[in-house]
């Protein structure tokens, strides 16, 4: 298993209103499942996705209904070592 670790990008004018989710972490086996569970747990309707780097993405969600619907980018940082129990 791999954490993803969702950080909002930060606070753009053109938003009339910013996303009540700043960071969060989900636990998946893939990018993939890890955007879509993040989708269902907050409500957002998922866009797309960007690789930017080996380990790092842009995903983009939408939220709301038009005229106030709002387009949101999280910066996702993968990191493939997870060990539940280590102490």
């Amino acid at each position: 298993m791999k954490q993803f670790a969702f950080y909002l990008k930060p606070y753009d004018r053109q938003i009339r209103r910013q996303s009540l989710i700043f960071f969060t972490v989900i636990v998946s086996d893939r990018i993939e499942n890890a955007v879509q569970k993040f989708a269902e747990l907050y409500g957002s309707d998922y866009c797309g996705m960007v690789k930017i780097k080996e380990q790092q993405y842009h995903v983009f969600y939408t939220r709301g209904r038009a005229p106030e619907k709002e387009e949101f980018m999280y910066i996702v940082n993968e990191n493939e070592r997870l060990h539940f129990n280590d102490r």
